[in-house]
């Protein structure tokens, strides 16, 4: 009977060092949970942000509602993106601990609630940033393209003060991917004093080391920079000489057939280009005017001159067919469409990313327009 009764004592002290194991390695695993409204796909997509591997997770989503669990090896930082790439918001997680998200997916910012408190600081972030968004909008005409850019660089400036303040604050990594990376028209100027201002342990994180390197290729052709053109070979069978280039104003048009953003910008560019077309200043004592290019990172030629003619494009064209790889993309570092430059005499680089609006502003004062 003893042996017995030491036996069954046993056997409990045996399942309750079990029992006991399986309630730490469930505190190691993180849970996100979604109860989200605006989803249009069956799937969220979540990437482990902070991994150099291929860590992406598909969760299956109902009703707005899913569950994401993990076990990360450290702290770690979600992307999740909903709607098959049409939105994302961050989110931060760690072991054993439990994060919330809710609220509209097409909203200014996702909700997260929770015990990380990553999560905190940036949630307090993006609220002081909605609120000035909101007053500087009741207060000037945001309406239209320009208003949307404007606002645009509020949200750039106010991102590029919190992470020049908290340099190695992982919260600032989602920051500046956020607002001033993923930017409609990023300032790649004003990235590479932010990503200069960085602590090396958000540097070498995979988003902002990809980031570094775009930077460093765009610096090239930053303002202020000359860059050297060869003669350019236009569809249509002329060419735009070196000399010409260089004694002119030279605004290069980045965009292709496929790209629809290119193709809705093109009609405000043909405003510039009419009222500038003929405009003439004195200059370096000669008389200088202005010269529109397109580049076209079509692969074949016959796209890019029929586009051009459905959209009433009166300025020529460059396409030599090796889209993202020509001569003029590399040159320039263009990474998305649209794009543009305006290079003045001597091929100086006096803007990048320019809206219309802004490229009209720019024109007026030096050709007194």
């Amino acid at each position: 009977m003893t042996k017995i009764f030491w036996r069954l004592l046993a056997v409990c002290a045996a399942v309750s060092v079990l029992g006991a194991c399986a309630d730490r390695e469930m505190t190691t695993a993180f849970t996100l949970r979604g109860d989200l409204r605006g989803l249009t796909h069956d799937t969220v997509e979540v990437r482990d942000v902070l991994s150099y591997k291929d860590t992406t997770y598909r969760v299956v989503q109902r009703d707005g509602r899913f569950a994401f669990v993990v076990e990360p090896d450290t702290f770690a930082l979600y992307r999740v993106t909903v709607n098959g790439g049409a939105a994302s918001f961050y989110a931060f997680g760690d072991k054993g601990r439990t994060v919330d998200a809710s609220g509209r997916v097409d909203s200014a910012y996702v909700m997260l609630s929770g015990d990380v408190e990553a999560n905190g600081r940036l949630m307090d972030f993006e609220r002081v940033l909605a609120e000035r968004l909101r007053a500087f909008a009741d207060s000037v005409d945001c309406a239209g393209a320009d208003g949307a850019a404007l606002l645009d660089s509020v949200a750039c400036a106010e991102a590029a003060a919190y992470v020049l303040a908290h340099h190695d604050d992982y919260v600032s990594a989602v920051v500046f991917e956020k607002y001033l990376w993923e930017s409609r028209c990023p300032d790649y100027v004003m990235l590479d004093s932010v990503l200069g201002g960085m602590s090396g342990i958000l540097l070498d994180l995979p988003e902002l080391h990809r980031a570094r390197a775009v930077v460093d290729r765009k610096k090239a052709a930053f303002p202020g920079r000359y860059v050297y053109l060869n003669n350019l070979e236009f569809t249509d069978g002329t060419r735009l000489p070196i000399s010409e280039s260089r004694g002119n104003y030279l605004f290069i048009e980045f965009w292709a057939s496929w790209s629809r953003p290119s193709m809705a910008l093109r009609g405000e560019l043909e405003d510039v280009y009419a009222k500038f077309r003929n405009a003439k200043v004195r200059e370096a004592g000669k008389s200088v005017g202005v010269n529109f290019i397109g580049v076209s990172l079509d692969t074949d030629a016959a796209l890019c001159d029929s586009a051009s003619r459905a959209a009433a494009v009166g300025w020529r064209q460059v396409c030599d067919g090796k889209a993202w790889v020509s001569d003029l993309v590399e040159k320039f570092a263009i990474t998305s469409l649209p794009d543009n430059v305006l290079l003045g005499l001597n091929n100086k680089v006096i803007g990048r990313s320019l809206t219309p609006a802004e490229l009209d502003s720019v024109l007026s004062a030096r050709f007194d327009r």
